[in-house]
This record gives structure tokens, sequence and C-alpha cells, in this order.
């Protein structure tokens, strides 16, 4: 049984560090090339700051993520030790 609700979706996401909004200097190039390759990434939906902990990458499937956290790591990117499942408004993920 599904702990989703009507109007929402599953969804599989990827902890990262904390992925600033405004970006100077060099760390800026790093961060920015790093949320550049990961948008990239095959099922890629989003991200979900939880500051100070990281940021959620979220992914359309659990496969997707898999992937995904395993090429992050593959250049470089810190990831988190699981993958978690999480709910979000179909609004956001859907298209009409």
């Amino acid at each position: 049984m599904s702990d989703c609700r009507e109007n929402e979706v599953e969804v599989w996401g990827v902890g990262v560090g904390n992925l600033p909004l405004m970006m100077i200097g060099k760390k800026a190039k790093a961060s920015k090339e790093a949320i550049l390759y990961i948008a990239s990434l095959e099922g890629f939906i989003g991200v979900h700051p939880h500051y100070p902990y990281g940021t959620v990458c979220l992914f359309d499937t659990k496969n997707h993520a898999k992937g995904a956290k395993n090429l992050m790591k593959a250049k470089g990117i810190e990831t988190g030790k699981e993958i978690g499942k999480f709910y979000v408004d179909k609004r956001y993920v859907e298209d009409d």
C-alpha cells in the first residue's frame, strides 16, 4: 500500500551538500558545474533544499536515482549513503 495521496506522486531522492543559490568566487564555478551536471542526469526532477543539512536531488524513479548517485560519485560530488522515497504534489512533476 502506498503512502501517496491522490494529488501526489512518488519520487526518489539523493542527498548532496548544500547547493548555494548565490554563487561567488572559485567555489561558485565548481558548484555551478555540479548543479548543471546533476540537472542533466536522466530522470532529474528538481531539488529540495534542506539547509543546513544539504540538498535532496529528486528523480522520477528509484533506478534513475541509483544511477545518478553513482554518476555523481564518479564526478567527485559527495552524496549521502541512502536513496529516499518522497512524495510531491503532481503539479510540480507532471506535464499538463
